[in-house]
C-alpha cells in the first residue's frame, strides 16, 4: 500500500492520483524554460546503457557503466533522484538533450525508449522507472511509499512526450 492514496498498491501504480503526497505536480514547461539549476536536471534517456554489449562496456571509461553494465543508465537516473530527496527536493526531466553550445536545450522526447519497454507506453514507462529504479536502488520504504517521495508525470510539449519525476526533500 501506498502511503497517502487510499487503497492503491505498488502493483497499480498508472492508478497514482496525480498532485497527492509529494505536492502538485508543476508544469513541466515551465521548469524546462528554467533551464538546469540546482533544483532541475535534464535527461535525455534512462535506458541508452541498454543498448551496449559486453565488449562497449568493458572497453567504456565510465566507472558506472563498467560496474552496473546494461543498468548504468538506470543507475545515474538513481542517483540524480536521490540527490534531489537528499537536499532541497527538484525535478528530473527526462527526454531533454542539453545543448551545452548554445542556449535552447532541445526536446526530444521519450518515444524512441518504447521499444526497449515490455510495455511500449506511457504507463510502461511509469513502472518500468517505479520497478527497474526505485525497487531496485531505493531502500523499502521508499518503494514502499513512492507517492510520498515523488510523482511521475508526463506531458506532452512540441509533438513529444517528456517525464518529469518530482522529488521531495
Amino acid at each position: 500500500r501506498i502511503v497517502g492514496s487510499s487503497n492503491v498498491s505498488v502493483n497499480n501504480i498508472e492508478n497514482i492520483p496525480k498532485g497527492t503526497g509529494a505536492g502538485p505536480i508543476k508544469d513541466l514547461a515551465e521548469i524546462i524554460s528554467g533551464g538546469e539549476n540546482h533544483s532541475v536536471e535534464f535527461k535525455s534517456s534512462i535506458l541508452w546503457s541498454v543498448k551496449f554489449n559486453s565488449q562497449q562496456i568493458e572497453q567504456s571509461k565510465s566507472r558506472e557503466l563498467k560496474k552496473y553494465g546494461k543498468n548504468a543508465s538506470k543507475f545515474i537516473i538513481a542517483k540524480s533522484i536521490a540527490g534531489f530527496l537528499n537536499s532541497d527536493g527538484g525535478d528530473l526531466i527526462i527526454g531533454i538533450k542539453e545543448n551545452k553550445d548554445s542556449e535552447q536545450d532541445e526536446v526530444i522526447g521519450i518515444e524512441s525508449e518504447f521499444p526497449k519497454l515490455k510495455d511500449q507506453c506511457v504507463d510502461g514507462y511509469r513502472r518500468m522507472i517505479v520497478y527497474q529504479i526505485v525497487e531496485q536502488f531505493f531502500p523499502k520504504n521508499i518503494f514502499n511509499q513512492i507517492n510520498e517521495y515523488m510523482q511521475i508525470n508526463f506531458e506532452e510539449l512540441e509533438g513529444k512526450t517528456v517525464c518529469g519525476i518530482h522529488a521531495k526533500k
